[in-house]
């Protein structure tokens, strides 16, 4: 095939069967890139290629964790947030309530009056507001070994 080329740029100028040569090359080059993967993708994909399901089985490039829990249904879900919310709203207000107390404890002392001792009125008072519906002893158990409760 070589003899033939030549043959053809025989009368031709140096340059120019370079240039002719360099297009040749670059035309195969890009032959080459443009169809060898595009075919390795079709043998390999299309089951002509008959080890490729035993090689996808002996290694596993992607290792999922295990299976979770499922999440709550939204209407449960927003009942959650509403109770989280209750709940930091009731701590915050203790914690308010529990600085106001020293506060008022600090400054009777001060003034030389009963100090720490609390009055009923201040007991009343220091105690947490009571949320409608909810129950403080409530206790939610964890879920173990990957299972959704039931």
């Amino acid at each position: 095939m070589a003899a033939g080329w030549t043959r053809l740029t025989a009368g031709l100028p140096t340059s120019l069967a370079t240039r002719l040569r360099r297009r040749r090359l670059e035309a195969f080059k890009f032959s080459v890139y443009l169809f060898l993967p595009v075919g390795a993708s079709y043998y390999f994909g299309s089951g002509a290629y008959p080890y490729l399901e035993r090689i996808i089985q002996q290694r596993s490039y992607v290792v999922y964790p295990p299976e979770g829990p499922a999440p709550p249904a939204p209407d449960e879900m927003a009942r959650l947030v509403d109770r989280e919310r209750a709940r930091e709203e009731a701590r915050t207000a203790a914690a308010a309530t529990a600085a106001a107390a020293a506060a008022a404890a600090a400054t009777g002392e001060a003034r030389g009056g009963r100090g720490g001792v609390a009055t009923p009125a201040a007991a009343t008072s220091a105690a947490p507001p009571v949320l409608a519906g909810m129950s403080t002893t409530a206790v939610v158990p964890p879920v173990t070994g990957g299972q959704a409760p039931s």
